[in-house]
């Protein structure tokens, strides 16, 4: 099964608080100690190699950037900084399908809103940092606060092409208020996909 976990986040402040590149922005205050506060938060410990982990965190947040594609350790760690820094606002949008049934769900909604959930399950990953191909999981994506306005104004419609279908229904009532929460929040959402 595939939870997909969103986050309430502004994809600039993400991007400026990697390597340090702009503490003022990312409102993290001193980068040292965000690091510190990340690593006294986030079980580090838990990973396979907690020394590595802990070299990756503080490369992700107080640089240098290192050369991408990015491993699946960075992937772990970037999670674990989204944690700390963005709200999460739902551990499981979809509830318990794999990814590719929820592809095909968003697939059976409305051309106004079906292509960027699909996008957004499928291919879009975040424009600032690129992955090895083979990190399947955790991979990262994002909804703008316009395309999450847009599924919000062309859900109602899409709810009307399910009619009869009560699981797929009910699904997409909660994507309903996963968005409203994220909109409310926002200004973007980050989806974490994991497998």
């Amino acid at each position: 099964m595939t939870a997909v976990a969103v986050h309430a986040c502004s994809l600039e402040r993400v991007e400026s608080l990697l390597f340090a590149k702009d503490p003022a922005r990312s409102r993290i205050g001193d980068p040292e100690s965000f690091y510190e506060r990340v690593y006294a938060e986030r079980s580090l410990d838990a990973l396979d190699d907690p020394e590595t982990a802990a070299d990756v965190l503080r490369s992700l947040v107080l640089g240098p950037a290192p050369a991408e594609p990015l491993t699946r350790t960075y992937a772990v760690v970037l999670r674990s900084i989204l944690d700390t820094v963005c709200p999460r606002i739902d551990d499981d949008a979809f509830g318990a399908m794999s990814l590719a049934d929820a592809r095909s769900f968003a697939r059976r909604l409305t051309e106004d809103i079906g292509p960027v959930l699909a996008a957004s399950l499928d291919a879009r990953r975040l424009p600032f940092l690129s992955f090895e191909d083979k990190v399947h999981s955790p991979v990262f994506s994002y909804w703008t606060r316009d395309e999450i306005r847009r599924f919000l104004a062309g859900s109602d419609a899409a709810l009307e092409l399910l009619h009869g279908d009560i699981d797929s229904s009910d699904r997409l009532r909660k994507l309903q208020g996963v968005w409203r929460s994220a909109v409310a929040q926002g200004p973007d959402a980050l989806l974490v996909i994991t497998l």
